[in-house]
C-alpha cells in the first residue's frame, strides 16, 4: 500500500522507519516486522481494522503514538509484539524490546472493561483445564488471561487463552482454558 507511508514504498521485513517531526503516518494494515520505529511526528492506528505491529524497538522522541483516544477508543484488536532475547542490544537508559518514551505522548485507549482482573474463587489444581474466578466478568472467548502464581515462584504465572465461559454475570464464573495448568494455584487462604 502506498497511502500509509506517503509517496514511498511500504516497508519490508527488517526495515526501520522514522516518522519525522510534522509528519503523520496512519498504519492501516499489519506491516511486516520492523527493527526500529522512531516517532518524532505522529504515528496512529487506523481504528477501523485489526492491526498487528511487530518490532524490536519503538522510540517515541518528541512525538506521539496513538492507538485510540479517550474520545474515540480503539475498538478493534491491536497487538504490539516486541521481539528479542537476552542478547538484544539495549537502547541506553530505556532497555531492550521496548516502547521508549522521551518527551512525547503514548495514547492507548480501548473498550472500557468492567473488570480487568479478579481472584480465583477456588483452588485450581495442576492439570485443570477449567478455573473458577470471582465474578461478574466481561471477558470473552479468544482473549488471554494470566493466572498469577500463589507460591512465591514468579515463573509459575501461566498465560492461557479463554476457550469457554459459564455464568459470566454471577459471583462465581467458570473459565475453560486452551490447555491445562502446569502448577496449582491456590484460591483459598492458606494458614500454616
Amino acid at each position: 500500500r502506498w497511502t500509509t507511508w506517503g509517496n514511498t514504498p511500504p516497508p519490508v521485513e527488517g526495515d526501520s522507519a522514522v516518522i519525522s517531526e510534522g509528519q503523520s503516518v496512519m498504519i492501516d494494515y499489519s506491516p511486516p516486522r520492523f527493527y526500529l520505529i522512531i516517532v518524532m511526528g505522529h504515528l496512529l492506528f487506523d481504528n477501523t481494522i485489526n492491526i498487528n505491529l511487530d518490532c524490536t524497538y519503538i522510540m517515541i522522541n518528541f512525538g506521539r503514538f496513538t492507538v485510540g483516544t479517550p474520545e474515540a477508543p480503539y475498538l478493534k484488536k491491536a497487538v504490539i509484539t516486541l521481539h528479542g532475547d537476552r542478547l538484544t542490544p539495549e537502547i541506553p537508559v530505556h532497555g531492550a524490546k521496548v516502547i521508549a518514551l522521551r518527551h512525547g505522548a503514548l495514547d492507548m485507549h480501548g473498550e472500557v472493561r468492567t473488570k480487568t482482573w479478579t481472584h480465583l474463587a477456588a483452588t485450581a489444581s495442576a492439570g485443570a483445564a477449567t478455573i473458577q474466578v470471582r465474578g461478574p466478568v466481561d471477558w470473552r472467548v479468544g482473549e488471554f488471561i494470566v493466572v498469577a502464581p500463589t507460591d512465591y515462584e514468579f515463573l509459575h504465572a501461566e498465560h492461557r487463552m479463554i476457550t469457554g465461559i459459564t455464568n459470566a454475570n454471577t459471583d462465581v464464573v467458570t473459565i475453560q482454558l486452551e490447555y491445562p495448568l502446569d502448577v496449582t494455584h491456590f484460591g483459598e487462604r492458606q494458614c500454616f
